[in-house]
């Protein structure tokens, strides 16, 4: 039923176009130029702080005071340590 896949054939690629294009992009060729103009065309005006965060757009907010931060890594690794003593010992033997 799959032998039609064999031999692997591309009947529809244009082999002409295929090469020119691989000539066109790639790192001996115009890639370099392209992606010199990709990044001047890209303009993104830093957050207000100026931070590397910001300059990605990224905010950070805090969730919990350092007193609940606390309390909840605490809890998390009474949870796994009483997950991880519950768990069956098994020989792999």
């Amino acid at each position: 039923m799959l032998d039609i896949l064999k031999p692997w054939t591309w009947t529809k690629l244009d082999s002409k176009r295929t090469g020119s294009a691989r000539a066109h992009f790639d790192a001996k060729g115009r890639f370099d130029e392209w992606h010199a103009m990709c990044r001047e065309a890209f303009d993104r005006k830093p957050g207000s702080t100026g931070g590397v965060l910001a300059n990605d757009g990224i905010e950070v907010i805090t969730c919990l005071s350092p007193t609940g931060a606390e309390e909840a890594k605490q809890d998390l690794l009474m949870a796994a340590e009483t997950f991880s003593a519950s768990k069956p010992d098994i020989s792999y033997a």
